[in-house]
């Protein structure tokens, strides 16, 4: 299977979204954590309401109102992060051609050319836009975007993953 593609902004930004959530219980953590502290903040402003059964002081709304822009800026300067993040890295930009078949992987941009066996690979994640297949270590990964694939690509491409690493 031969994929030519180049990767962009979008692509990284869900690549790097997946990763967070899946890649350990650690990172899974700090992808859920803004979500996670948001739902504590608001149970400590509404259960004292739904247990006592009483209206809270007029300094409570700045509590719920203020946590919101808050939660909601960290989730911005996530993607602002990682957005600054692929413009830092210019290899990630070039053009990729990507050859996949039973025996292993050859991956070719203007700067590498590595052909590697799938011995090499521990895994693969997915999502609706990209796959990530993760070399041995569980630190680097290569981003294949699912719009570089026709349909029939599609179906090959995972069932030739399925067949040579895990899904996890």
């Amino acid at each position: 299977m031969h994929i030519e593609y180049q990767i962009n902004r979008d692509d990284y930004l869900s690549a790097a979204t997946l990763v967070l959530r899946k890649r350990s219980s650690l990172t899974a953590f700090r992808y859920y954590w803004p979500y996670i502290f948001a739902t504590f903040w608001m149970a400590t402003i509404f259960l004292p309401i739904v247990i006592g059964g009483h209206p809270r002081k007029a300094s409570d709304p700045l509590l719920l109102y203020g946590i919101l822009p808050g939660v909601i800026a960290i989730m911005w300067v996530r993607r602002f992060w990682l957005g600054r993040e692929f413009r830092r890295s210019t290899n990630l930009q070039l053009p990729h051609v990507f050859d996949a078949d039973s025996n292993g992987i050859q991956f070719v941009t203007e700067h590498s050319d590595h052909k590697t066996s799938w011995q090499y690979y521990s895994r693969y994640l997915e999502n609706s836009r990209v796959f990530l297949l993760f070399q041995k270590g569980n630190q680097v990964f290569l981003i294949i975007p699912k719009r570089a694939l026709t349909a029939d690509q599609l179906v090959e491409f995972r069932n030739l993953l399925n067949s040579q690493l895990r899904r996890k």
